[in-house]
């Protein structure tokens, strides 16, 4: 958004290429800075390098079409394997996305930089984990083209898909972000099949208002509702997931929507010069859910109160498994 749409800074409008000249040049400098700590550091400091990625679950908009099933994996080769493929498994862009960005550039030669061999050595294995953000689902379908239209080409263009929700989703006070907590357990299931199981920290997971309501409810559900489906990856499908953060512990500076879109479990009057942080009831659940390892009694305190059949049916499967 910084280098396509020009959104975030550094406001640059050129979709067609800096895209992925900007995500080849990051990819390369990860796997250096891997290698620098792994030579001079790792030995001593017995430390962990990652790198973290944003990705939706793409779900095809009809399960039952082959064309739409396949719209969805080449969205989320563009989403999550642009940068994951080359650091988790090939050492390269995944051969989807190189095909198609190849297809849409009109000048014969692919807009899609090529790594070297050296460098796809370099970049394959460069992670001990896959630091993960995400916090919502896309329903996808292809694009159908008659060979008429103006498309201009870019990142968006290239992946010739259509991107939309389902109505019936709950929504957020962000327009991108819908309720799907489903779309969490296949996304970490997808990352499992398609990369060997690596190592994953939920870095990023939550939902916003803007209303800075203290009774966050609809917050207290997500996050319930989006553990569960992680434990569910965890125990039943042994996903390899070993951290997760609740995103955000205060409300703050959101990009471009500045104050008005809050994910925060505490909240901060910025008209107060002291901007004193109020804890929600989203707050109270996770001080509670951190103290006992495992989900609150929903009768021991309203701000945690969820649905009783969740409730039951994860302590049932579940017990205490929420941190370690």
């Amino acid at each position: 958004m910084g280098y396509g749409t020009g959104e975030y800074a550094p406001g640059i409008k050129e979709p067609a290429t800096r895209p992925y000249k900007c995500a080849h040049t990051i990819i390369k400098s990860h796997a250096e800075a891997y290698h620098t700590y792994n030579d001079k550091y790792r030995s001593t400091q017995k430390g962990q390098i990652g790198i973290t990625m944003n990705s939706d679950f793409m779900a095809p908009k009809d399960p039952s079409n082959k064309s739409h099933t396949e719209a969805a994996t080449r969205a989320q080769q563009f989403n999550l394997g642009w940068f994951a493929n080359p650091i988790f498994k090939s050492g390269d862009y995944p051969e989807v996305m190189k095909q198609y960005v190849a297809k849409n550039s009109p000048q014969g030669i692919s807009r899609l930089p090529n790594f070297t061999a050296q460098e796809i050595a370099r970049n394959n294995g460069s992670a001990d984990f896959l630091g993960l953000n995400h916090y919502t689902t896309s329903l996808v379908e292809p694009v159908r083209r008659n060979g008429n239209e103006n498309v201009t080409g870019g990142y968006i263009d290239d992946q010739e898909n259509i991107l939309s929700h389902d109505p019936a989703w709950p929504g957020s006070g962000s327009t991108w972000l819908f309720v799907v907590p489903w779309g969490f357990r296949n996304l970490l299931n997808w990352i499992r099949t398609e990369y060997g199981n690596p190592q994953v920290i939920v870095t990023e997971n939550g939902v916003t208002d803007n209303n800075g309501t203290l009774r966050d409810q609809h917050r207290v559900d997500y996050y319930q509702a989006y553990i569960t489906e992680m434990l569910k990856a965890i125990n039943e499908d042994k996903c390899n997931v070993t951290g997760y953060t609740a995103w955000s512990l205060m409300d703050n500076f959101e990009w471009s929507n500045g104050y008005h879109e809050k994910f925060g479990i505490h909240y901060i009057n910025f008209s107060d010069p002291e901007l004193k942080r109020v804890p929600k009831d989203s707050a109270v659940f996770f001080q509670k859910l951190i103290a006992d390892n495992g989900f609150p009694d929903p009768r021991q305190n309203n701000a945690a109160v969820c649905s009783q059949k969740l409730f039951i049916s994860l302590v049932l499967i579940f017990p205490v498994y929420i941190l370690r």
